[in-house]
């Protein structure tokens, strides 16, 4: 079991019923696929997601500070693959979602 302990920023968007509903659609396996993916491209985790948080979140619950949450959501899970960063704010061209991300190996 994967567990995200917030920092105090994201605390109240966690305990949120939009936090629940983003940890466990980051913790379904085929998320995790899509971003293991982006790893073995050479790319942050999160780009592969993106079109897929549009679907089903709307840009509407995509603010900018759900989306920094989205980012520290995704570290414990590439840490469980065994993953690691390698280097933060990749930049991240034509992305409906994110401009920046981490890159793990």
């Amino acid at each position: 079991m994967i567990a995200y302990n917030p920092n105090r920023f994201f605390r109240r968007l966690f305990a949120s019923a939009l936090g629940q509903r983003l940890w466990e659609f980051l913790v379904r396996p085929q998320t995790i696929a899509k971003m293991e993916t982006a790893c073995l491209c050479q790319r942050p985790a999160i780009e592969h997601v993106a079109h897929d948080l549009l679907r089903e979140f709307g840009v509407e619950d995509l603010s900018n500070h759900v989306k920094r949450m989205i980012g520290q959501m995704a570290r414990p899970i590439m840490e469980s693959r065994g993953r690691r960063i390698v280097r933060r704010s990749v930049g991240i061209s034509r992305n409906p979602v994110f401009t920046r991300g981490a890159l793990y190996a």
